[in-house]
């Protein structure tokens, strides 16, 4: 340990040392640019051809592997010079990811057939630093992002070829933090609302966790699933949706339910998926939608208005199904463990939901009633399934409430009564039928 350590320490000084020196001489224009990332590839190449060198004659092992490392992370940090820092012509976006993928690529190869952990380690430790030790203060998220995710792939493919299953989740970390420090430094309320740069930030966070979705697939088809990977996509799932909840207390953003719960849907799929591909995680499922209720009921509480009522309701219903839905199907049809609690548990959350609009509009839209009676009908259905009354008891009480708090609205003129009463008898009965229903089959 001692050995390595100590080579491993060197290796990451040297990078840091060629970093520095690209970052101080742009600063005080010592020499020109194209010298500077001249000399950096060439430090770069001259280490990594050095290191494979030395052990191919079996000399110096471990310097060896840590010399390949150091020059990994020195090619990274000079390509990312080259097209952030001093935007040459020639890096252009294909020809920058191009040669990001051959740096990958020959990184992957070296870690693989030298059985070199320093490689990887080291690799990655130099790629998530090269953005913060040459930012420039400008904002680039594509490039940025593009560039973690050429990064991330490299070590999911050395994690999966090597059974070094924790670098995936260290590169989600890594990702995470990112993230989330480029929404600290660069996401700007006024610009972010523009138009619709916000795809920009949403599409980031989408894509990491299809690329890690994507992994655990790979890993299933090879019968690698493990821990490690399921763990790094539950985390960058979390992350998405906690920066969902971020994003509703800028009012521009809470005012496009469509958008942001469209986005919240697609991370909730993702998880779904995960949980197919995983069954030891099968409570993910039911958490993510107590989560993405909790979302719910934030926007409704602080957002909601008329115009957005038609909204609410339609997302209300879809978490409500695929969340009562699908442990039912992995249970029935897949034969895996599933939580029945939690289908038993969303139809009264969505009727829940539906209460606070109703106390806190003006004017309700007629809507809500077909809403009501879909979600009754949700409940039946999972009673007659899981054999169980509670949710129908749960949703009658909660029915009648969501009448009965019409009613109180209606003027004393009594303009509307006879609907109401027929409303409220209506769902009475057909709430009392599916008991007793139930009770007698």
């Amino acid at each position: 340990m001692g050995v390595k350590l100590f080579a491993w320490v060197g290796g990451l000084a040297l990078f840091l040392g060629v970093v520095f020196f690209v970052k101080y001489s742009f600063e005080h224009d010592l020499i020109p640019p194209e010298l500077r990332v001249a000399l950096g590839f060439l430090t770069g190449l001259g280490l990594l051809v050095g290191g494979v060198f030395l052990h191919r004659r079996k000399q110096y092992l471990v310097g060896a592997q840590a010399l390949c490392a150091t020059g990994v992370v020195i090619l990274y940090a000079v390509t990312f010079a080259c097209r952030s820092i001093y935007h040459f012509e020639f890096f252009g976006p294909i020809p920058t990811f191009l040669l990001m993928a051959l740096i990958t690529t020959t990184a992957f190869l070296i870690a693989v057939r030298l059985n070199a952990l320093v490689v990887a380690l080291l690799g990655m430790a130099g790629g998530f630093l090269t953005p913060i030790l040459l930012s420039t203060g400008v904002d680039n998220p594509l490039g940025l992002f593009g560039y973690i995710a050429i990064l991330d792939a490299g070590l999911v493919l050395v994690a999966l070829h090597r059974h070094w299953f924790f670098l995936a989740a260290l590169g989600a970390l890594g990702t995470a933090g990112m993230q989330i420090g480029w929404a600290a430094k660069f996401f700007e309320a006024e610009k972010y609302f523009e138009g619709n740069k916000i795809l920009i930030a949403l599409a980031v966070l989408l894509g990491f966790n299809a690329l890690y979705l994507a992994t655990g697939w790979w890993a299933k088809r090879r019968t690698q699933t493990n821990p490690w990977l399921t763990g790094a996509q539950l985390g960058l799932a979390a992350v998405a949706l906690a920066f969902t909840a971020w994003f509703l207390s800028f009012p521009p953003l809470a005012g496009r339910p469509w958008l942001l719960f469209g986005f919240v849907f697609l991370i909730d799929l993702t998880l779904t998926a995960l949980v197919l591909l995983d069954q030891k995680v099968a409570l993910a499922q039911p958490l993510a939608g107590l989560a993405v209720f909790g979302l719910l009921a934030l926007w409704t509480g602080n957002s909601l208005t008329d115009e957005r009522l038609n909204a609410a309701l339609a997302f209300y219903l879809l978490f409500a199904v695929v969340h009562t839905g699908f442990p039912v199907f992995q249970q029935k049809q897949r034969g895996g463990p599933a939580p029945l609690w939690g289908s038993q548990l969303f139809p009264p959350l969505a009727l829940l939901l539906v209460l606070i609009p109703i106390f806190k509009l003006a004017e309700l839209s007629f809507l809500v009633w077909p809403f009501v009676l879909l979600v009754d009908v949700l409940a039946i259905g999972v009673a007659l399934v899981t054999t169980s009354l509670l949710p129908v008891l749960a949703v009658m009480v909660l029915t009648l409430a969501a009448t009965g708090a019409l009613i109180f609205k209606i003027p004393t003129t009594l303009t509307g009564l006879p609907t109401s009463f027929f409303l409220l008898g209506a769902f009475a009965i057909f709430s009392w039928s599916s008991v007793y229903g139930r009770c007698g089959s």
